[in-house]
């Protein structure tokens, strides 16, 4: 299937894919059909498209949905400078935060269950510039099986590299 990690008895990631660009840069990239066989999800990427840039996310079933069902709540802080963003209706979610060279790591939560709106959560920084932590909300009781993720300007360059692991509970 894939390299597992594990992380004590807790859980294992269990790579799913695997994307890195080569050739010439990206405007997006699209994981799709996503097995709904982990109990979360974990995406970490290098998106290498450099300072002024935020890595953004849509999800969907089958579909990425593009309406505007996504909220988002964001932290930052430089050492000298903090601050918060809310975005309570908007088209894309948060994939981490807008730094050189920095890397993301992107968790959904109870991204199968079809009982329950879908959550993730990210984290993102670089020494030179200021880390930051989001939380968005997506307003649909699907399943996730479409994961894009895209930066708000640019494009991805090569060499830029997204994994996606599946977590399983220990059991």
């Amino acid at each position: 299937m894939g390299v597992t990690y594990t992380s004590g008895n807790a859980s294992a990631y269990i790579s799913i894919a695997t994307y890195t660009v080569t050739g010439s840069a990206v405007a997006s990239y699209t994981f799709s059909n996503i097995p709904t066989s982990y109990t979360d999800l974990v995406l970490i990427g290098s998106p290498n498209n450099g300072p002024g840039t935020y890595p953004f996310v849509q999800v969907g079933n089958g579909t990425v949905d593009t309406t505007s069902s996504y909220s988002s709540t964001q932290i930052y802080g430089s050492g000298t400078t903090v601050g918060s963003t809310r975005l309570p209706s908007t088209t894309y979610g948060w994939g981490g935060t807008a730094n050189a060279y920095s890397n993301i790591k992107i968790y959904f939560m109870n991204y199968a269950n079809t009982n329950t709106f879908k959550t993730w959560l990210c984290r993102g920084g670089s020494a030179s510039d200021y880390v930051s932590a989001e939380v968005t909300l997506w307003r649909s009781a699907s399943a996730i099986n479409t994961i894009k993720i895209y930066p708000d300007t640019g494009t991805y360059p090569v060499g830029t590299t997204f994994n996606l692991y599946g977590i399983k509970a220990a059991g």
